[in-house]
């Protein structure tokens, strides 16, 4: 994995590239796509790396993972004991729809994660895949009181075609202004990323954004038009190269 922060520095870590204050309770909420699932267990080994306490879940539909304790329809005794444990968890409840994904806990049972875990690390939409998106209208679902929502974008959608590069083509392409066949270019990543109605949308909290897939000299040189236009935009972001498949 590769870090950099906005100025394009080598980090160290998320929680620096991205300034995010980790030392008290908190909750930080992932939105948009790129590998949203990857920074968010990413963000939870360097802090279990820390010996904090981290629960992940979600407030939509996430993906189980074969390489964390899952709990799906736990008490809070267990919970509270397998983080003690394991340290880092992933929660949820039996989703409907499908038996490879879990759906999210209820408002009293993030409440108690928020009171008994160091951090809670909330995927907060979905994306297909894709490493780019804009919300419907019911999303994203945003828990009230985030530390941060860190909205995540994938280099990988630059230069194709929307209808291949995004979740929701069509809101994509109402929002930017683009015909359908269109390329994404960067400037368009960049106003998505920071658009009200885009994967700004509902954000009461700090804002950041990660740009993922950051894999090659091409990505880099993206890396760094979109460096400046966020800055341009008053928008603190950061830069990854992270390995895993994008989930």
């Amino acid at each position: 994995m590769k870090l950099w922060d906005g100025e394009l520095r080598r980090r160290g870590t998320l929680a620096e590239a991205l300034a995010l204050d980790l030392n008290g309770p908190g909750l930080v909420a992932a939105v948009g796509g790129g590998g949203k699932t990857s920074f968010l267990f990413r963000l939870a080994e360097e802090c279990r790396s820390q010996g904090k306490t981290v629960a992940l879940t979600t407030t939509t539909h996430m993906a189980r993972q074969a390489d964390c304790p899952l709990l799906v329809g736990a008490s809070w005794e267990e919970i509270r004991a397998t983080l003690q444990r394991e340290q880092v968890a992933l929660i949820g409840e039996e989703d409907p729809e499908t038996s490879w994904k879990i759906a999210g806990v209820d408002g009293e049972t993030l409440d108690f994660l928020r009171r008994t875990a160091d951090l809670v690390l909330v995927e907060a939409d979905g994306a297909k895949k894709k490493p780019l998106k804009a919300p419907a209208e019911w999303e994203p679902v945003i828990p009230e009181g985030c530390s941060a929502v860190v909205a995540v974008v994938g280099c990988s959608g630059i230069g194709r075609p929307v209808e291949e590069a995004c979740h929701r083509p069509e809101r994509v392409r109402a929002l930017l202004g683009k015909a359908e066949g269109s390329l994404v270019t960067p400037a368009d990543v960049a106003r998505l990323a920071c658009l009200p109605q885009g994967l700004r949308k509902g954000v009461k909290s700090p804002y950041r954004v990660l740009v993922n897939q950051v894999d090659g000299p091409e990505q880099w040189a993206m890396a760094q038009e979109l460096a400046a236009a966020f800055r341009q935009r008053g928008i603190l972001a950061a830069f990854s190269r992270l390995r895993e498949p994008c989930r």
